[in-house]
């Protein structure tokens, strides 16, 4: 009867070791996989790491860039700017001298005109002066 029980007893310790066994590989099987999933997920959250990362970088250099064209920009902005001024004290300096001009040339054809009417004027008074002194000087010789 010992021998049974012990032999019982070996063959329960060698099924409890089958089992154990059989749990451990089980076990070790579910944390291969655990470690491989960890694997997948450590992957997968590189690249979107690498992802974000490339994006914010593209972000900095659009950014970079916009800034570049926005100061650029502003640059030509204020040349072409002070160009137009330039061009516009220069045109309303062209203009002033002008209107200048043209208030002279107006002044002095108001003195031509004033000079041409008392002209005009003397010029009627002598023609009725030599209308008049040749009338008489017809009835004169009409007298005579």
């Amino acid at each position: 009867m010992y021998i049974k029980t012990k032999l019982n007893t070996v063959k329960e310790s060698q099924q409890v070791k089958l089992v154990f066994s059989e749990q451990l590989s089980k076990l070790q099987g579910k944390q291969h996989q655990d470690t491989e999933l960890l694997e997948e997920i450590r992957s997968v959250f590189a690249v979107w790491r690498s992802v974000v990362d490339a994006t914010a970088q593209s972000a900095a250099s659009r950014l970079a860039a916009a800034e570049e064209y926005r100061r650029l920009i502003g640059q030509v902005s204020r040349s072409l700017r002070n160009a137009k001024d330039i061009r516009a004290k220069r045109g309303l300096e062209g203009l002033q001298r002008v209107q200048g001009e043209l208030v002279d040339a107006l002044r002095e054809l108001q003195r031509f005109k004033k000079s041409y009417h008392q002209l005009s004027h003397i010029t009627t008074v002598a023609r009725e002066k030599s209308a008049d002194a040749q009338t008489r000087s017809h009835c004169i010789r009409e007298a005579v």
